[in-house]
């Protein structure tokens, strides 16, 4: 899972926390901080955000993951 914003950010923090309970977590808040290696083992990547996470960020992690498929 990843989770985009802020580590100051206490509503990311708590996105982290709780996905951590279920799965493997990264907290990221640029597409240059996502690391081709976390996503290799995985068919599936989810991907959620803080609440005052730009929609521009979140779609430039999105585009990097696509950029990463195959």
């Amino acid at each position: 899972m990843l989770v985009i914003g802020s580590p100051t950010s206490a509503n990311t923090n708590h996105l982290v926390q709780l996905c951590a309970t279920a799965t493997e977590t990264y907290l990221i808040t640029t597409e240059a901080e996502v690391q081709h290696r976390w996503l290799q083992k995985y068919q599936h990547i989810g991907v959620t955000a803080g609440a005052s996470t730009a929609d521009e960020t979140i779609k430039e992690v999105v585009a990097k993951l696509e950029s990463l498929q195959g």
